[in-house]
Formats: C-alpha cells, sequence, structure tokens
C-alpha cells in the first residue's frame, strides 16, 4: 500500500532523423564565449566548435556557416569558412564569430536566449542545419565568497525535484512540468537537482 513502482522503458518523445551524407554530428556543435568575463559582459567573440562529417565517398570541400542571432531574429555575428573534407572522414571546424558587442546576459532573472544557427553547404546547396541555443554569461566561484553570476554574487535557491510528476507518472506532461516549474520559481527556486 502506497508504494510507487516504476517501471523502465521509453518515457519521452523519440525521433528517426535522417541526415545527407555531408552532415553536422549529432551533438557535434560546442559553444563557448572566452571573452565574456574578462569584458565584464560588455561584449566577447563566439567560439564554435562544430564536428562536420563526409560520408558522400568522394573528397570534397564544404561550407559551414556559422551566425549568432538574438531572441528577435537579428543575426548579430557571423562567419563563414571552407573545409576539404576527405571521404568518411571528419573534421572539427574552429571557428570564432567577431564581438557582440552589448550582449544581454542570461539570468534566471532575465532568461534571455541567443542562438547560434550552423548551416553546411556545398556549392550553394544547403546539407544540414543545426541551432543550438546560447546564454551570454559568466561564472566565478571563490572559496571565501562563494558563487557569482555576470559579476554578482549569489546564492542558489534550490530544491531536489524527481523527474516524475506524481500521480501523473513518469511520461512527460510539458503542461504539467511548466505549471509545476512556474510555482517553484514562483517561490524563488533558482536551482533544480532532479
Amino acid at each position: 500500500a502506497g508504494e510507487h513502482v516504476f517501471s523502465g522503458g521509453i518515457y519521452r518523445n523519440v525521433r528517426l532523423v535522417l541526415k545527407s551524407p555531408a552532415y553536422i554530428d549529432w551533438y557535434g556543435t560546442s559553444v563557448t564565449t572566452p571573452d565574456l568575463a574578462q569584458n565584464d559582459g560588455r561584449s566577447s567573440t563566439v567560439r564554435v566548435v562544430t564536428d562536420l562529417c563526409n560520408a558522400t565517398g568522394s573528397e570534397a570541400t564544404f561550407r559551414l556557416q556559422t551566425d549568432v542571432v538574438d531572441a528577435e531574429g537579428r543575426t548579430v555575428a557571423s562567419v563563414t569558412d571552407d573545409y576539404k573534407i576527405a571521404s568518411g572522414a571528419s573534421v572539427q571546424a574552429d571557428q570564432t564569430t567577431p564581438a557582440v558587442e552589448q550582449p544581454v546576459c542570461w539570468s534566471p532573472e532575465q532568461p534571455y536566449l541567443y542562438k547560434v544557427v550552423s548551416t553546411l553547404s556545398r556549392k550553394g546547396r544547403m546539407l544540414d542545419r543545426t541551432e543550438t541555443v546560447l546564454g551570454f554569461r559568466w561564472m566565478e566561484w571563490t572559496a571565501d565568497k562563494g558563487f557569482f553570476l555576470n559579476g554578482k554574487h549569489r546564492k542558489f535557491q534550490g530544491v531536489c525535484n524527481h523527474h516524475d510528476l506524481g500521480p501523473l507518472g513518469a511520461a512527460i506532461n510539458v503542461s504539467a512540468l511548466r505549471h509545476q516549474l512556474r510555482m517553484l520559481k514562483d517561490m524563488g527556486c533558482d536551482a533544480i537537482r532532479t
């Protein structure tokens, strides 16, 4: 009586993703803002490392265009490079954009997000396109003062939370999860351990 029994299985969305023979690898984009902390949030370049794969059967030259797009849909920085990739090989494309001036820094109170749009093409034909979420923010921990976000001292106001939604079960219910997160945020929660 009162026991919770959870079975395994699939309880999140499952998708079959078909890619062209030349593609951006799955989870193959890493984004950092290397200059943000030293510039106190006033500007930063965006470094994007992208894994590009060529399974076309022949060596070819591919173009990678990387755009940083703000929440209003404006492109705020862009870089384009060509990469020669052997058949059956992959390369790590390492790109750095020009500085984004006065970026809106992410915080729990102002969760402003940009996106990095990576477009792989050959001879003007798009082969793959991915989007990676980016929040401009920097963190620092000190032994005597604790945690700082964007140069401001913060104390974590967190909870431990199971992934299930009580009697609704483990299968994700988007509206119920949003409701739960809104309630936690209204209580002042800014960190969740799942």
